[in-house]
């Protein structure tokens, strides 16, 4: 089941979705529930990161 997010900065936002296992085992949501699509999104210092130029800042 799809999680519905609001944008954060640039428009980015995370794709994160509740999975049930009757097999599963007691996760942050509960017996057979678990949160996928964790991930992190982290600022790069100005002057850092970016490829070949193409540098984005948030």
């Amino acid at each position: 089941m799809p999680v519905t997010l609001a944008p954060g900065i640039s428009g980015q936002v995370p794709s994160l979705s509740i999975q049930y296992s009757s097999h599963g085992a007691n996760g942050i949501l509960g017996q057979g529930f678990s949160l996928s699509g964790l991930s992190v999104i982290a600022p790069c210092p100005r002057g850092g990161g970016g490829r070949r130029g193409r540098r984005r800042h948030l």
